[in-house]
């Protein structure tokens, strides 16, 4: 069984961008996502099928067979990376992949339309939002904040590890991000630093 992995956000993209096509690659089917491919009707199956069966000579039966079976194969995988495909989004985007039929390349490229970043300014946008993360209210959850800071930390090593920060980067992003109310957090994470 195929597993599915569901984007909800543009920050999330990369990561399921990589998960996703390693799982098509793996269950054969990552070309329908990234390659524009034909993808044989039923009719086009039907009309084999009718050759094969009408075949007389032996080795053209065996060769339309095996055209029959390629087309079968090919329709069926096509199918499975659309279903990956509808199974990773929700809401409004479901709908607009809905529209694109059964074309796995139209839905792979409707979802990196919606959540992708495609150029060269996303490393400094990551970097810029990383460095200027805070934990802005009380009432937010710092482990969300945590999680956060770690989710674009991998983000930019995934681009560039040269760029990702180290732990002590991270250790200074949290001490300027946390909300003052937080001094004592501050101080532990400022001695731990030190000692390092």
């Amino acid at each position: 069984s195929t597993k599915y992995y569901k984007i909800r956000s543009s920050k999330k993209f990369r990561i399921w961008k990589m998960r996703t096509l390693a799982t098509a690659g793996a269950s054969n089917y990552r070309k329908f996502l990234v390659n524009t491919e034909v993808i044989p009707t039923e009719d086009d199956i039907e009309a084999l099928t009718l050759v094969y069966i009408n075949q007389t000579v032996d080795a053209e039966a065996r060769k339309d067979k095996l055209r029959l079976e390629l087309a079968k194969k090919k329709r069926a995988l096509s199918q499975e990376a659309c279903k990956m495909m509808m199974n990773s989004v929700t809401g409004s985007v479901l709908s607009k992949l809905g529209r694109c039929g059964n074309d796995a390349k139209a839905m792979f490229d409707a979802i990196a339309e919606r959540y992708g970043r495609e150029n060269d300014e996303d490393l400094t946008d990551l970097l810029s939002e990383l460095e200027g993360l805070k934990l802005k209210k009380m009432s937010k959850n710092p482990d969300d904040y945590f999680i956060e800071l770690e989710q674009l930390n991998e983000q930019i090593r995934e681009i560039d590890p040269d760029l990702a920060k180290n732990d002590k980067s991270i250790a200074m992003i949290i001490m300027k991000g946390l909300h003052k109310k937080y001094r004592t957090a501050k101080t532990t994470i400022q001695m731990a630093n030190n000692q390092h």
